[in-house]
Parts: structure tokens; C-alpha cells; sequence
């Protein structure tokens, strides 16, 4: 779309603004031109169990305490994980 080229950062809305800071222009106007009206919902890395079990055991050497600090998640949760896995 050739009006794109015109757009400007006030002309996004909140949550285009968020992917524009992270992504850049680029990206939002990729999205604008592709996936308008589409929602779209981002989860939290713990959605990701066998992402996050896949590092647990490629860090093998590493304790939880010291893998959840990295992840940004809780010894708690990565406890859990294992257990579940096993």
C-alpha cells in the first residue's frame, strides 16, 4: 500500500506503537499490509513447556535457581516442570 509510506509513529495505535519500539517500521507496516484486522495474543514464556524442558536438559550443569533467574521465571515453576517430565 503506497499510503504507508506517509505513516507516522502517532498514527499507530498503542499496541502497533509497542511492536514498532521492539520490531521497527518495517515490521508494523509488513504487518498493516498483511495481517490487518487479525488479533493476536503473545504468551508468556511459560506457555512454552517443552521449549523450556528442552533448556532445563541442554543445561544440565546449571541450577534451577540460576536457569529460572535467566528465563525470568520461578525456581518454583521449573520444579514443576521437571517433575511433570519425568
Amino acid at each position: 500500500m503506497n499510503i504507508l509510506k506517509d505513516l507516522q509513529y502517532g498514527d499507530l495505535t498503542e499496541d502497533l506503537q509497542m511492536i514498532y519500539d521492539v520490531c521497527g517500521e518495517a515490521v508494523v507496516i509488513q504487518m498493516i499490509e498483511n495481517l490487518g484486522g487479525l488479533s493476536f495474543y503473545v504468551p508468556k514464556i511459560t506457555r512454552f513447556d517443552d521449549l523450556i524442558y528442552r533448556y532445563i536438559r541442554e543445561n544440565k550443569a546449571e541450577t534451577l535457581k540460576k536457569l529460572a533467574m535467566r528465563l525470568g521465571v520461578t525456581e518454583q515453576y521449573l520444579k514443576c516442570l521437571v517433575k511433570k517430565y519425568n
